[in-house]
């Protein structure tokens, strides 16, 4: 009868923290059991059910990613654990209760891990510099995107020179995402090759291109890949796609990028409210898997949550453009907010009728382990840009 208790509030998200300061810190309580209900012992083991559970799940390497083991899969998976037992139970039903004022979750370093790191290009002449490799490989073609600064502006006929001198530069490069990618395609010549053009590093940072060529090679589908259009055209074998708004683009950007501080500021405070927003939202949905309020209430009081995350989230997307130094931050704090966003259309009485109660489950469970791993990544990022403590 241990799940007689409450927690009086969820976290609350302050304007003054970083993320690593509001994550983790709190506290949660995992109980065996509901508050009218027994827990029971194991049929096979001197100790509970729930601490055999517990421990099986602890000890569990199927839910370690990236070295890390997150108290939000623990309790999925003990839950998981206590609901297959209680179907081949029926008379000796349990289930587990969780609760927690702590923002996010806490993930637990159970191993080393090291990092599948990509190689970095980077090379610079008197015309242009390569400043970036991105592997695209896929299951049937080796292919890479290559962005690229011109120093001139040069014509169409000079890039397409450039463009072969390039594709020889990288066609027989060694870049992957992971080890898998590594092993598919070491050794063998890249089979597309897409080269994007800007002007400057903010071009590229901003992905603001005057024209994308493409190049492949034999074996590929060249109708396919070399379709012409009103912006498109093909010269010395290589086909070329105009962007026709590069200036107005690149003059829109000039104009409404945000002063830094700024920035930090409006993006501070707008997150804080949908983060914790978000908290409020994870926090109703426990009480729901805790079968403390029915499905029918969790869709009422998410009624009054989703007008509030909607209003913050359209304030997010009206935020001004970073300067590229927070470029990487500020994409990452709009991926949360997308993710903090999606909470308003499972228990949402606009869909009530395009959902069952389990893929709205299903889809409330992905959203919040998403919702973690973004928290966890914009830490990571925080401490490199802004050097908050490790």
């Amino acid at each position: 009868m241990s799940g007689s208790f409450s927690i009086n509030r969820s976290a609350t998200f302050s304007v003054h923290q970083t993320v690593d300061e509001f994550t983790g810190r709190g506290y949660a309580v995992f109980a065996s059991s509901k508050s009218n209900q027994y827990s029971f012992g194991h049929p096979d083991k001197p100790i509970s059910l729930f601490t055999s559970f517990l421990c099986d799940a602890l000890q569990d390497k199927h839910i370690i990613r990236n070295g890390k083991k997150s108290l939000y899969d623990i309790v999925r998976l003990v839950s998981l654990y206590l609901e297959i037992w209680n179907k081949r139970n029926p008379l000796l039903q349990q289930q587990p209760i969780f609760r927690a004022n702590m923002g996010g979750t806490i993930f637990f370093k159970v191993e080393e891990y090291k990092p599948y790191y990509r190689k970095r290009i980077f090379e610079e002449n008197e015309n242009y510099v390569i400043y970036d490799v991105e592997p695209l490989h896929s299951s049937k073609a080796k292919r890479y995107s290559v962005k690229v600064i011109l120093k001139e502006p040069f014509s169409f006929d000079e890039i397409a020179d450039i463009s072969i001198e390039i594709k020889e530069k990288i066609r027989y490069k060694e870049v992957y995402i992971n080890e898998k990618s590594q092993n598919r395609w070491l050794n063998q010549p890249a089979n597309i090759i897409w080269i994007y053009y800007g002007r400057d590093e903010d071009d590229i940072i901003n992905s603001n291109y005057i024209c994308r060529v493409t190049w492949v090679d034999e074996n590929q589908d060249k109708k396919w890949w070399y379709k012409l259009d009103k912006h498109s055209f093909t010269n010395k074998n290589i086909h070329f796609s105009i962007y026709p708004y590069y200036k107005t683009l690149k003059s829109f950007i000039l104009k409404n990028t945000v002063d830094k501080e700024i920035l930090i500021s409006q993006t501070k405070k707008v997150m804080s409210q949908l983060i914790t927003l978000a908290e409020k939202a994870i926090a109703l949905y426990n009480e729901l898997k805790n079968d403390s309020i029915t499905e029918m209430e969790m869709f009422e009081r998410m009624d009054i949550l989703i007008p509030e995350i909607e209003k913050a989230y359209y304030e997010e997307t009206q935020l001004g453009i970073a300067p590229k130094e927070l470029h990487d931050w500020q994409q990452r704090c709009s991926a949360l907010a997308g993710t903090i966003h999606d909470f308003t259309l499972f228990y949402n009485k606009k869909y009530i009728t395009q959902r069952t109660s389990k893929n709205r489950e299903d889809c409330m469970e992905i959203t919040i382990q998403r919702y973690y791993n973004d928290l966890e990544d914009l830490i990571e990022l925080e401490r490199k840009i802004f050097n908050t403590k490790t």
